[in-house]
Order: structure tokens, then sequence, then C-alpha cells
């Protein structure tokens, strides 16, 4: 592919992460930080695995197609990915006094940030020494792992967790 079709994916998957958040954030508030970070970690790992796939049925499609069907794959993950931060922001919300909030904001936001340098080193350096398909199954079943863990450790409110009322 040359960068104007790389320049698809630049495009269209940021586009839809960054409307997503606008209609997702209603949508954490309605069902909690919890469930809101289970379905979108689903769906990251479903269509990571999808766009890993591609080498199975590149074939039967050819290069224009498979550029479009991964460009579509990719975009719909930039949905299901924008629910990670609005999730963490809900339930931290609810963990933390209002006094410490901006301070915990902040440590979070440069783990997200932590996430995206990693992404960009550690994606290549799969690539590098596996097959191009398992920089995106690994992320895949990392993501799965939280899933796991978020299911079966994490609650919305320390009230959930057995605790007391934060305030």
């Amino acid at each position: 592919w040359d960068n104007p079709d790389l320049g698809l994916f630049e495009t269209f998957m940021p586009l839809v992460y960054g409307l997503s958040v606008v209609l997702n954030g209603p949508i954490a508030d309605r069902v909690g930080g919890r469930k809101a970070f289970l379905f979108g970690a689903a769906g990251v790992v479903v269509l990571n695995a999808l766009f890993g796939a591609a080498h199975f049925y590149s074939g039967a499609i050819g290069p224009a197609g498979t550029l479009y069907l991964l460009v579509g794959i990719w975009s719909i993950n930039g949905y299901f990915q924008s629910f990670g931060a609005l999730s963490i922001v809900k339930i931290n919300a609810q963990w933390f006094h209002i006094r410490e909030r901006g301070t915990f904001a902040a440590i979070f936001g440069v783990l997200i940030r932590f996430g995206l340098v990693l992404a960009f080193s550690g994606t290549p350096l799969i690539a590098k020494y596996m097959t191009w398909y398992w920089a995106f199954w690994i992320p895949a079943i990392l993501v799965f792992f939280l899933f796991l863990l978020t299911l079966l450790r994490v609650a919305d409110t320390p009230e959930d967790a057995g605790f007391g009322d934060l305030d």
C-alpha cells in the first residue's frame, strides 16, 4: 500500500474514535464504567482478532478489497476503543474524593499515553520477530486478559466492593 492507502487508516479510525467519545459518554454514564469497559474491551478483542485474520481471506477479495475491509474493521475498532478512557474516568470519579480526582486523572492520563507509546513501540517489535498478524493477536490476547481482570476484580463504586460510602 502507498501513503494515501495508509492515510485511510489514519483518517477514519481517529474520526470514528472522536465521534464515538461523544456518543459513548452518555452510554457509560447510564450503564456504569465497568460494563462500558467490558463492552469496549470485548469489541477490541474481536476486531483485533479479525484484523489479524485478514491473511486468511485477503487472497479471495484482492488488495483493494482487503484495504477497504481492514479500514472498516480498524474504524469500528476505534468505536470500541473509545470506551476505555470513558470507563476509567467513570470508575475513578467514584473511587476518589473530589479533592483527589485531578491528581489521579493526571496519573491515569499519563498511563493512557504510556499505553499509546507501548502500542507504537511494541507492535513493530512483534511484527519484526513474528508474522505480522501476531501484532494484532497478541494485543487482543492482552486486552482479553484485562477483560477478565475487570470482570473479576473491578467494582464501579466502593459500595459495590463492600466498602463504606466514600463521602
